[in-house]
C-alpha cells in the first residue's frame, strides 16, 4: 500500500509521455518538497556524452532502458526526477521504483502531446502523428498504475500543477 512506503526519505519520480512536462514540474516540485532534483534522461546523455537520439542509434533503446535501471537503482538519498517517456513502461523499473519511492504521473491528453513534441527532431520516437499515437496506446495502461495520477489541463501552468501534486503528496504523508 503506498501509504505504507512514503516516508521522508522516499524519492519521488515524475513519468508520462513524452512532452507531459516532467522536467518542468519536477523543478516546481522539487523546490515546493525541499528536495533535489535531476532528470534522468540528461545523467544518461552526461555519462555517455551524446544524445538521446544517438544513444539509439548507435547502441539500441535496450541499452539505453538499461541505463536508465542503472540510474535509478544508485538512488539512495531523497530526490525527484524527471523519467524519460519510456522508463516507467519497463516493469522491473516500475517494482524499483516502488521500492525507492512512489511515482507521479503527469496525464496529458494525446491532442496536447502531439502539439507539444510534433517539430521536435530530438526526439528518437517522433514520426508521425499515427505512430505516437499508437505508442501511447500501448504505454497509457502502464502509466496508469502509478502512485499518484495527475491529469493535466491544457491551460494549467506547470508551478500550478506542482502546487496540485504537493499538496497531494502532503495530505497523503499526513493520513495515519
Amino acid at each position: 500500500m503506498i501509504l505504507e512506503k512514503m516516508t521522508d526519505s522516499s524519492s519521488i519520480f515524475i513519468t508520462g509521455f513524452m512532452g507531459a512536462g516532467k522536467t518542468t514540474i519536477a523543478k516546481y516540485l522539487s523546490s515546493l518538497m525541499g528536495m533535489a532534483w535531476f532528470d534522468l534522461d540528461s545523467v544518461i546523455q552526461k555519462h555517455e556524452q551524446m544524445s538521446v537520439q544517438e544513444i539509439f542509434r548507435l547502441k539500441g533503446e535496450s541499452y539505453f532502458r538499461e541505463q536508465e535501471y542503472r540510474v535509478i537503482n544508485q538512488i539512495n538519498t531523497p530526490w525527484v526526477v524527471s523519467l524519460g517517456g519510456g522508463a516507467y513502461i519497463e516493469r522491473r523499473v516500475r517494482q524499483l521504483i516502488s521500492v525507492k519511492g512512489w511515482s507521479v504521473l503527469l496525464d496529458v491528453p494525446f491532442d496536447v502531446l502531439w502539439e507539444r513534441v510534433k517539430n521536435k527532431k530530438k526526439r528518437p520516437l517522433v514520426k508521425s502523428y499515427g505512430e505516437l499515437s499508437w505508442l501511447m496506446d500501448q504505454r497509457k495502461f502502464l502509466y496508469q498504475v502509478a502512485d499518484i495520477v495527475h491529469p493535466v489541463t491544457v491551460l494549467e501552468q506547470p508551478r500550478k500543477a506542482a502546487l496540485a501534486i504537493h499538496s497531494e503528496i502532503c495530505d497523503r504523508k499526513s493520513i495515519p
